[in-house]
Formats: C-alpha cells, structure tokens, sequence
C-alpha cells in the first residue's frame, strides 16, 4: 500500500515502486551515452533492489496550461493511459505568470477545441517516454513551480524494458575536464 494524504492506495501484491527523479546531462556531454549510462545504472540498482516498477513525472516541455491540456487528450486517444496506476497532484498548483513556452501552433490549439487531435504530435519526451520505454502515464498534468513547467505522472514496468547488456566503459567518459566544475 502506498500513503497519499492520509488515504492509503492498494498495490499489487508483488509491486515494488521506485521514484524516478529527474537527471540532467552537463552541456558539454550531451549527445553522448553519458545519459544511457545513467539509466542503465538507473535500472541494474533498481533491479537489485527488487524495484518492479518506476514511478516519475515527464517533463511536458510547455508552461501553458492549455497545450498541457491538449497533450494530456493526445496521450488519452492514444491509449497510453495506465490501467493499473492512478495520480493526482496533492495541490494543483498554476503557472503565475503569462505562458512563454509552447508545445502547439495557435491553429493546432484550435482545432484541439474542435476536437481534431489526430494530426497532432506528443511532445517529444511524452513520446520518448511511451515509445521507447513503455511509460504508461497515471493522471493529468500538474504544474511544477520550480521548473515553471507541466509534467505528467507515469509508470513503467521494468519487466517490459529490454534488456540492457552491462556497457562497456571507458575511464575518459567518467573524467569530464576539470573546466566544467568551475
């Protein structure tokens, strides 16, 4: 069972959940496997750990709530929805200031109040996350004030991950030049 705000959740017999924080890559490594090397580790701990599923929040990649919105539908129609996971947000909290970062076109957006998704994409890490991890998101958007962001609740099953042979690694990938702590 899993506490949220005093009422206690029921869990599968046999789940073992494992929050999954956020991980940023330095600028300078990025577009390397510095990222893969980090989930990797990621996984091999959470599996000795008898971790079996992650729980974590995708960044939506907009502070308007209207395209978290019309993302949140996108992810619904296209049944990426968890059956076997719910969440909500404790406090629902709102961007307080004027949205800046936009997912959809103004024309997107109307035809999102039409109804018309069908031509319209998944933010990329929404997809990341679908496609090539198996996410399955749990609830809708909540605002996250300290990145001035969205996110959205999902859960993967790490039993549905493909399985990842240990990566071979060179010492000059863990030693970044001293340059970057400064």
């Amino acid at each position: 069972a899993v506490e949220e705000d005093g009422a206690i959740a029921r869990v599968k017999p046999g789940t073992v959940l494992g929050e999954v924080t956020r991980f940023c890559v330095v600028r300078a490594f990025r577009g390397t496997r510095v990222a893969a090397l980090l989930f990797g580790g990621l996984r091999r701990e959470s599996e000795a750990h008898g971790v079996t599923h992650w729980l974590a929040a995708a960044n939506m990649e907009t502070d308007s709530s209207e395209d978290a919105d019309v993302a949140y539908r996108l992810v619904q129609q296209k049944h990426l929805m968890s059956d076997d996971f719910a969440a909500r947000a404790r406090a629902a909290a709102r961007p307080n200031r004027t949205a800046r970062r936009f997912i959809y076109t103004d024309e997107q957006r109307r035809a999102a109040r039409r109804g018309a998704l069908t031509d319209l994409k998944l933010p990329k890490t929404l997809g990341l996350f679908a496609n090539k991890m198996g996410a399955r998101y749990i609830g809708p958007p909540s605002y996250d004030a300290y990145f001035n962001v969205f996110a959205l609740p999902l859960a993967v099953r790490l039993a549905d991950l493909v399985p990842a042979p240990p990566p071979a690694v060179r010492a000059a990938e863990f030693s970044p030049a001293p340059r970057l702590f400064l």
